[in-house]
């Protein structure tokens, strides 16, 4: 809030809010809408409902699901372990 205000303050007229999705379909965006509008509509700059560009999927199928992967155990990593290991770009440094 404090930089949106700095914004505000500095260039008025300038806060540009974004209205359309161009990845989520409209059944999506009218879930999030729901979950949404109510907590942070009490927020200062309010909720501004999201539409979407694309039109039904042409497949029929739903666009979202609920995916569970099971891992082994023995396949699991501690968040220690994560940590210690060096990334691509941090090993080559």
């Amino acid at each position: 809030m404090e930089a949106r205000n700095a914004v505000e303050r500095q260039f008025p007229g300038n806060i540009l809010r974004i209205t359309t999705s161009f990845r989520s379909r409209a059944d999506i965006l009218g879930h999030v809408n729901r979950c949404f509008r109510g907590p942070l509509g009490r927020q200062a700059p309010g909720y501004v409902p999201l539409e979407s560009s694309l039109g039904p999927a042409e497949h029929g199928l739903p666009c979202v699901m609920k995916a569970t992967i099971h891992v082994r155990k023995a396949a699991r990593l501690s968040c220690a372990t994560r940590k210690r290991a060096p990334s691509p770009i941090s090993a080559r440094a």
